[in-house]
């Protein structure tokens, strides 16, 4: 083997490498959001055309697809902006952690204080705590906050009639991100206000768990994969918390969590 034959493998091996890097890191960003999906979606597609032509040679399908490849790629940069350009953002910048399971009991006290204390006083409140599956879509264009989680910012945040009250509130590793968010409303029909609404449609669209404090009434609720648990006092409040925002667990495991909340408010509304 020659020295420029050694030369040409060490840089295709190079070059392999980092083209690599590259797309693991497009598909990090993309991993828990609904572009994930649909980049899935146009690999699985094009995979299928590929091997279609080449199976049963159509060459005409052959030649499209070569022609198509540099408007795909364009158009694929136009549907993937929101995230190509959150990644561009986040570059170099560092993001805090929960630290472990003491710091995220300390995160979720410092919530249900918060939720306590605006239950008491009858303000309404809607806050997103991040699990697995990004909340970017719903963070973009609200007001960027990235303060730590304290009672005194969910207050000042939801105080009636403050710059920041209307809208929701996402939570992140610790960190308030940003408030003003606007959660997508489900279909269906609670009998209570926009909050909660917007509360279950954000948990029918991601894994995020979604506390709720009406204005009306002062109840608690928390909303989560697609289930609805109304009237919780502080203590099943952090009970359910505690259960279901872990990031490690299983789905099974948060699937479990779930039934027993609903077997145990099933269980306490038919005792009232």
């Amino acid at each position: 083997m020659t020295l420029a034959t050694i030369s040409f493998s060490f840089n295709a091996v190079v070059q392999i490498v980092i083209l690599a890097a590259i797309m693991l890191y497009v598909y990090g960003i993309l991993h828990g959001t609904r572009g994930e999906q649909m980049l899935w979606g146009v690999v699985i597609i094009g995979a299928m055309l590929y091997c279609a032509a080449y199976y049963f040679d159509f060459d005409v399908l052959f030649f499209l697809l070569g022609k198509l490849t540099t408007v795909i790629a364009i158009a694929l940069l136009v549907v993937f902006q929101p995230e190509l350009r959150q990644a561009f953002l986040s570059i170099g910048k560092r993001r805090p952690s929960l630290g472990g399971a003491a710091a995220r009991r300390d995160v979720i006290e410092t919530i249900c204080s918060a939720a306590e204390v605006m239950s008491m006083k009858k303000v309404g409140a809607l806050i997103a705590i991040e699990r697995r599956t990004h909340l970017r879509e719903w963070t973009e264009g609200a007001t960027r906050v990235d303060a730590p989680v304290s009672r005194d910012m969910f207050l000042t945040i939801f105080h009636p009639g403050g710059p920041m009250h209307d809208g929701g509130v996402v939570v992140k590793d610790g960190t308030i991100v940003a408030a003003r968010c606007v959660f997508p409303l489900s279909n269906e029909e609670l009998g209570r206000g926009t909050r909660h609404r917007a509360a279950l449609g954000l948990s029918e669209r991601t894994d995020a768990a979604i506390v709720v404090v009406s204005e009306e009434t002062g109840s608690i609720s928390v909303a989560c994969e697609g289930h609805f648990f109304k009237d919780l006092s502080r203590e099943a409040l952090v009970r359910l918390l505690n259960r279901i925002v872990p990031k490690g667990g299983l789905a099974a495991r948060l699937a479990q969590a779930i039934g027993e909340e609903v077997e145990e408010q099933k269980e306490e509304e038919a005792q009232s």
